[in-house]
């Protein structure tokens, strides 16, 4: 994690102007090494890519806009050989987040250390029912120890599950079993494209009625919990907690 007073400064400066774009989650790729049910990301993937200097130009743009946040994201963004230039660059300036599947997390830990978060995606504290979410074997075992092992590195590491009908009943357990270890939360939920079309320069995939939250009351339930949770814990990472009641009218 980079701190400086440049940093701080320049953020601080960025929160204060209105009007401007708060949070920006960017895709730096579309390849992936994992197949997770929920998402179409690997079955469409793209070798294509912005080289590094674009990337760097693109964030200076974000910056000058005003952004504050920017995210990481793919694809996994670690397959990209030069994350750690990206990571360190836009750590200079952001509070910087990158994702990962927790496949490769462990071995690029020099790559990632300067970002404010390292995002691991773990869905479930069943290793069978994870995999099964992954599409690859043997990606909790990995994902936990990856998890384990950053927090001992100190690196800022956080849990990120996606929130489905397919593992909505254990969250609350999920919830409290990672802020025991002292490890924050930060939750998804789980969504796909609503249009389709050969133009979208985003897509995340077709909807899957294994995932698609059908117990309302239970969700609802969730966001109860998750709303007294965070009052008393800052380890559930919200990007604003106001926006759990009104989803709770939502669903």
């Amino acid at each position: 994690m980079v701190t400086s007073l440049e940093k701080a400064a320049g953020i601080a400066f960025r929160s204060l102007v209105p009007n401007r774009p708060y949070h920006v989650q960017w895709m730096v790729t579309r390849k992936c090494n994992y197949r997770c049910k929920g998402c179409n990301v690997w079955r469409e993937q793209d070798s294509r890519e912005l080289s590094t200097a674009d990337i760097k130009k693109g964030l200076d743009i974000l910056k000058k806009l005003g952004v504050i946040e920017v995210v990481l994201s793919g694809g996994n963004p670690l397959l990209r050989d030069d994350i750690g230039e990206i990571v360190d660059y836009a750590s200079h300036s952001f509070v910087t987040t990158i994702y990962d599947n927790g496949s490769m997390a462990e071995e690029k830990i020099e790559d990632i250390r300067n970002a404010d978060f390292v995002a691991i995606s773990i869905d479930s504290l069943d290793a069978e029912k994870n995999d099964y979410l992954k599409g690859v074997k043997g990606a909790w075992k990995k994902a936990m120890k990856a998890v384990d092992k950053l927090h001992e590195e100190g690196v800022n590491v956080v849990v990120s599950p996606t929130i489905s009908q397919f593992n909505l009943y254990e969250i609350a357990d999920f919830t409290k079993y990672f802020l025991k270890k002292g490890i924050p939360i930060w939750y998804c939920l789980y969504s796909y494209d609503f249009s389709e079309g050969s133009n979208q320069l985003f897509k995340i995939g077709k909807k899957n009625d294994e995932f698609v939250i059908t117990d309302r009351k239970a969700m609802v339930k969730l966001c109860d919990f998750l709303i007294e949770m965070r009052k008393r814990n800052s380890n559930i990472l919200m990007t604003q907690l106001r926006y759990l009641k009104p989803l709770k009218t939502y669903i």
